[in-house]
C-alpha cells in the first residue's frame, strides 16, 4: 500500500487512470501486464519552471505519485533512478527532489551525499518507508529538507512538496539578491573597500583618516561615493546589504 485513506477516494489514482484508459485496469497497485498501464509523457525539462524531480525505480508508484501531484498542478519530472537523475541534472533547474530511499544501485542517502558533493540546494524530500525511523533519522541527518512515510496521504504529500517549491523559490531570491549585492561591492575600489570595512566597524571619518593616513574630507568624499555605488541610504543600510551578502566580517 503506498498512499494512506484521505476524505479523497481510496482509490484516488485508480479513478483518475480510469479516465484516461481502459475501464479494464481498475487499480495502479496490483500487477498488471506493463503495457496496459498508461504512461505519462515525461515534461521536458525547463530552466525557469520549478519542478518536482520524482525518483523512483518501481514503475507503477512512481506513475501513481506523478497523478498524485498533477492533481494538485505540479509540473513533474518522473526517473526510474537516481543515476538517471544525476546523469539530466542541471545545477539551473529549479524546484525540489522527491526520492524514494530504497532503490538498486545508488540509494536514497546515497543519492543526498552526491548531490551535498556538487552543492545542489534544491530541497530533497525522502519517501521512507512505515516506522522506518533509522532511515529517516539518516535521510534528516545527510541534509534531507524533510521525509514521508509510506503509506502516504496525497493531501500531505502535496503540502510537503509546495512548501518545499516555496523554500526554494525564496532561496532562488536570496541568491538573486547576494549576486546583485557582489555586482556592486566589485564596482569599489581597493581604497573604497578598505573604507567601508572601516565605516561598518563604527570608525568615524576623522578615525579612518588617521587609520588610512588620508584627510578627513577625503573619506567623507569616499564614503558618499562607497553609498551612491552600493545603492545604499546610509551606512545602516550598507550594514544590512553586506550581512543579506555574506560578507560581514568577524
Amino acid at each position: 500500500m503506498l498512499f494512506a485513506t484521505t476524505n479523497e477516494p481510496t482509490t484516488l489514482a485508480a479513478g483518475i487512470l480510469s479516465s484516461v484508459t481502459s475501464p479494464k485496469f481498475n487499480s495502479p497497485f496490483e500487477p498488471k501486464n506493463e503495457s496496459k498501464l498508461f504512461f505519462f509523457q515525461p515534461n521536458p525539462l525547463d530552466n525557469d519552471s520549478p519542478t518536482v524531480f520524482l525518483i523512483d525505480d518501481d514503475t507503477s508508484v512512481r506513475k501513481s505519485l506523478q497523478m498524485i501531484l498533477n492533481v494538485g498542478s505540479f509540473h513533474v519530472k518522473p526517473f526510474e533512478s537516481a543515476t538517471t537523475f544525476l546523469e539530466q541534472y542541471d545545477p539551473r533547474n529549479r524546484g525540489c527532489i522527491l526520492t524514494d530511499v530504497r532503490m538498486p544501485g545508488m540509494d536514497g542517502l546515497q543519492l543526498l551525499a552526491r548531490l551535498a558533493e556538487i552543492h545542489c540546494t534544491l530541497p530533497i524530500i525522502v519517501l521512507t518507508g512505515h516506522a522506518d525511523v533509522r532511515m529517516a533519522v539518516s535521510a534528516m541527518q545527510s541534509g534531507a529538507f524533510d521525509f514521508l512515510e509510506k503509506p502516504t496521504d496525497p493531501n500531505l504529500l502535496r503540502s510537503k512538496v509546495d512548501v518545499a517549491l516555496k523554500h526554494d523559490a525564496s532561496n532562488a531570491e536570496t541568491k538573486q539578491e547576494q549576486a546583485e549585492i557582489e555586482l556592486l561591492i566589485n564596482s569599489l575600489t581597493t581604497r573604497e573597500h578598505e573604507v567601508m570595512q572601516l565605516l561598518i566597524s563604527s570608525k568615524t571619518p576623522k578615525i579612518i583618516g588617521k587609520i588610512l593616513g588620508t584627510a578627513q574630507s577625503t573619506i567623507r568624499i569616499q564614503r558618499q561615493s562607497i553609498l551612491k555605488k552600493m545603492q545604499a541610504d546610509n551606512v545602516s543600510d550598507l550594514i544590512r546589504m553586506l550581512g543579506r551578502a555574506g560578507r560581514l566580517e568577524d
